[in-house]
């Protein structure tokens, strides 16, 4: 997934975790150690790596529970038109 396409999903996010993502973001490029595509500069010391890993988890799994909750709502929708669809 791309930079542009996780910016979207994120909009979905609660605010405490958009919060979170985004300090931790300005954060490691901040740093130096990162570029504004969050991709490494330099070589990364370890307390940077950790950090970054904390921030990869935590963005891997918003745009997981992101992604199943819009497939969810969607076929939900559809589940819903189909049924209301054939009563009319």
């Amino acid at each position: 997934m791309d930079n542009e396409e996780a910016e979207k999903l994120l909009i979905f996010a609660d605010k405490k975790t958009q919060d979170t993502l985004q300090e931790q973001k300005k954060f490691l490029l901040e740093s130096g150690m990162m570029d504004k595509d969050m991709n490494p500069t330099s070589t990364i010391d370890e307390a940077t790596q950790k950090y970054l890993a904390t921030y990869n988890e935590l963005l891997s799994s918003t745009l997981g529970d992101i992604q199943n909750r819009l497939q969810n709502n969607t076929q939900s929708i559809m589940r819903q038109r189909t049924l209301t669809s054939t009563i009319q």
